[in-house]
C-alpha cells in the first residue's frame, strides 16, 4: 500500500520529460521532500526503476546554502547538513507551490525551519512578510468569514483579511500565513481549492487577492 502511494506520487510528475536528465532531476527534486524519511528508500528505487541509467545528483544553490548557514548561526542553532537540506527544500517547494504542509512530530524542528528560512529571505536582501495564527482558536466563520444572512454581505475572517492585507504590500518578496497547529478537518477542508496546485481558486479566495498575486500558504 506504502509503495502504490509513492508510486502515484512518482506518477503524477511524469507530465516533465521523463526520459531526460532535467526531468528525472525535476522529478526527484520537487517530490523528495514531500516524502517521509522512511520511504525515502523505496520512492528513490522507483527513480531508480524508471531511470536505471541516470545518476542524476542534487542541484545545489550555493548563494542559498551559505544563506543559510548565516542564518543558522545568527539563531544560535546547530549547522547540521540536514536541517540545512530541509530547510532548503522548503525554499525549493515554495518556489514551485503556493501552499506547502511542515509535518513532523514535537521537537523536530518545524517551528525553526521556517524560522530559519525567514530569516535567510532577509539575510538575503528580500523583505518577507510573515503572519501567523491559530486556526482552531476560531471558529470556521470568524477564521475565513461569511456572507450575512440578510443583507448578503461579506464579512472578513481572520484568514481572508490577513490574505486582504498581504496583498496591498508592496513589494515582490515572499509573504508567508502560517497556519500553526494540528492539522483538524474542520478547517483545512475549506482551504482544499485555495491550496489546489492548480491554482484553481473559490470566490472568496479571489475576493481577497488578485489573480497575479504571489503569496505562501504554510500549514
Amino acid at each position: 500500500e506504502r509503495e502504490n502511494f509513492i508510486l502515484k506520487v512518482a506518477a503524477a510528475s511524469l507530465l516533465v520529460e521523463l526520459h531526460t536528465q532535467g526531468g528525472c532531476s525535476s522529478l526527484v527534486r520537487f517530490n523528495l521532500p514531500k516524502i517521509v524519511t522512511g520511504d525515502v528508500p523505496i520512492f528513490l528505487g522507483l527513480i531508480s526503476d524508471l531511470f536505471p541509467q541516470l545518476d542524476v545528483p542534487r542541484k545545489r544553490d550555493p548563494r542559498l546554502e551559505e544563506a543559510v548557514r548565516l542564518s543558522v548561526s545568527q539563531l544560535g542553532l546547530q549547522p547540521e547538513e540536514n536541517f540545512i537540506l530541509k530547510v532548503t527544500q522548503l525554499e525549493e517547494l515554495l518556489a514551485v507551490r503556493h501552499s506547502v504542509f511542515v509535518v513532523g512530530g514535537p521537537g523536530t524542528g518545524k517551528s525553526q525551519i521556517l524560522k530559519t528560512l525567514h530569516r535567510t529571505y532577509g539575510n538575503m536582501k528580500m523583505k518577507p512578510v510573515w503572519s501567523d495564527m491559530n486556526p482552531k482558536a476560531v471558529t470556521t466563520d470568524e477564521l475565513f468569514g461569511y456572507l450575512h444572512p440578510a443583507t448578503r454581505e461579506w464579512k472578513d475572517g481572520l484568514f481572508s483579511s490577513t490574505m486582504r492585507e498581504m496583498t496591498s504590500v508592496g513589494h515582490d518578496s515572499p509573504k508567508w500565513i502560517v497556519l500553526d497547529g494540528d492539522i483538524d478537518p474542520m478547517w483545512i477542508e475549506s482551504l482544499n481549492t485555495v491550496m489546489d496546485d492548480n491554482k484553481v481558486t473559490d470566490d472568496v479566495f479571489m475576493m481577497c487577492s488578485p489573480p497575479n498575486e504571489t503569496w505562501n500558504l504554510v500549514n
